[in-house]
């Protein structure tokens, strides 16, 4: 018994409990191992040119646009809503998510933009965006509100207004309008349930 009770001992100080939490440990260490690498002047804050050189580390060696950089260091540094052009170690993550969620999507965005971009201007302007939407909607257009809306949240998405879509702010301009249609879509599964029940 003496033995048994020892080994479950044993079990629980390094059971799931444990382990995770040495796992997240792990993760951690590595993470600061890899933010005290581009923060060379130990600031606890990545500047413009140190977060430049991450991206460019994972983009095999490719430096990032100034729209690309403007992304990211905005993306990270507006998420705790005290915006200093820097990033620090809680932004660290969203940096890197940031870019990584970029670079995943960038053929789509280049082909889109390319279909899109008509006038060749580098970025979706109004009217651009608008008949984007309508095609990934099945040809339905979106209002005059929804545009608008759409437009001026997503280019807010790397700090730099400018009355128009960049690639950077391409896919939080898909994405939302992607949310959007599927909030009408659940109210109008309410509404048409509830008339069903008051039917019956």
């Amino acid at each position: 018994m003496g033995g048994l009770t020892t080994q479950f001992a044993a079990l629980r100080r390094t059971g799931p409990r444990k382990q995770a939490a040495d796992r997240k440990k792990a993760q951690q260490d590595h993470i600061t191992s890899i933010f005290n690498k581009y923060d060379t002047d130990s600031s606890g804050k990545l500047s413009k040119l140190q977060l430049t050189k991450l991206l460019t580390d994972l983009n095999q060696g490719n430096i990032p646009t100034e729209e690309e950089l403007a992304m990211v260091l905005h993306v990270a540094d507006a998420a705790d809503g005290k915006l200093n052009g820097m990033v620090d170690r809680k932004e660290f993550l969203l940096a890197i998510d940031a870019w990584k969620s970029y670079q995943d999507n960038l053929e789509l965005i280049r082909t889109t933009m390319q279909t899109y971009d008509i006038n060749n201007s580098g970025v979706l302007e109004r009217d651009q965006l608008a008949q984007l939407l309508k095609d990934i909607n099945d040809g339905q257009a979106p209002t005059e509100e929804e545009i608008d809306f759409i437009l001026i949240s997503a280019d807010l998405r790397d700090g730099i207004t400018n009355g128009a879509i960049n690639s950077t702010e391409l896919m939080f301009a898909i994405n939302l309008w992607f949310s959007m249609l599927e909030e009408e879509e659940e109210i109008a599964a309410t509404i048409q349930k509830k008339k069903s029940c008051s039917i019956a």
